[in-house]
């Protein structure tokens, strides 16, 4: 498994975005310094949730 594969697997589908389901918006960080889309973008709904996506990285 991946590592998307993985994080979706504990915290559902909906909560881990990769590819073009990511949006041009997250282009960048708050510096405005970098553009690139990240390879995957956790969204987690609880500190439970948090806490699981940190085990798995």
């Amino acid at each position: 498994m991946s590592l998307a594969d993985d994080l979706k697997a504990s915290l559902g589908e909906a909560a881990v975005l990769t590819g073009p389901a990511i949006g041009s918006h997250h282009l960048s960080d708050q510096s405005g310094t970098g553009h690139a889309l990240p390879a995957i973008l956790v969204r987690p709904r609880s500190t439970a949730e948090v806490a699981a996506a940190l085990r798995i990285c």
